[in-house]
């Protein structure tokens, strides 16, 4: 069984690994976002999940890939340092419905 990966926003990439992008697509520097949705989904929670999601979104688009299963390379992509604050935030990430998890192969 291969392990989980977590996802976000917009919904599954059409890549589910950044090695699997062709290698003609340029490096993401930037991306757009609805703020009104953006605000609408985050804005009654609490500061840490505001920005713990935050984190998350910067990180699928700067690999251009879901978060990876291994914690503690999440953890590096996102910047959360501290393990209980990471799972956490992973588990209420996911209870709150703001990334999902899946079973990547």
């Amino acid at each position: 069984m291969t392990a989980p990966t977590m996802l976000g926003h917009n919904g599954p990439p059409v890549f589910e690994f950044g090695t699997d992008l062709p290698s003609d697509i340029p490096k993401m520097h930037f991306f757009k976002c609805d703020i009104q949705a953006l605000r609408k989904a985050i804005f009654d929670k609490p500061l840490d999940i505001r920005g713990a999601y935050i984190s998350v979104l910067v990180a699928m688009y700067e690999h251009m890939e879901p978060l990876p299963a291994d914690d503690a390379m999440a953890m590096l992509r996102t910047g959360i340092k501290d393990r209980r604050l990471w799972n956490r935030i992973k588990v209420t990430l996911i209870e709150l419905g703001l990334v999902e998890v899946r079973t990547s192969g």
